[in-house]
């Protein structure tokens, strides 16, 4: 991305859309200026620190700040333990 302005556009772009699709959650969720925390996940945010600091500026400037950032590596793991609980809770 440093040498290619195409990529670095891409980036740009998916930096855009990352950050629409949080302030869009926090929308839904009626969190309006609330704290919340934030987990990141998946190849693209993980893989590029300018897309992860980009999208961190992007919500700060939609006055969005995250109590807390997650990298989370294995969301699956997250999934997995979610299911443990509620098989857990489901349980007489």
């Amino acid at each position: 991305a440093d040498h290619d302005e195409v990529a670095g556009q891409i980036l740009d772009r998916a930096v855009d859309e990352l950050a629409t699709m949080v302030k869009t959650a926090v929308e839904k969720l009626q969190l309006g200026s609330a704290a919340f925390p934030l987990a990141l996940a998946g190849g693209v945010l993980l893989g590029s620190k300018r897309v992860e600091d980009g999208v961190l500026a992007r919500l700060e400037a939609h006055g969005l700040r995250p109590t807390s950032v997650t990298c989370v590596r294995q969301p699956v793991t997250g999934a997995v333990i979610l299911a443990q609980q509620l098989l857990k809770e489901d349980t007489p």
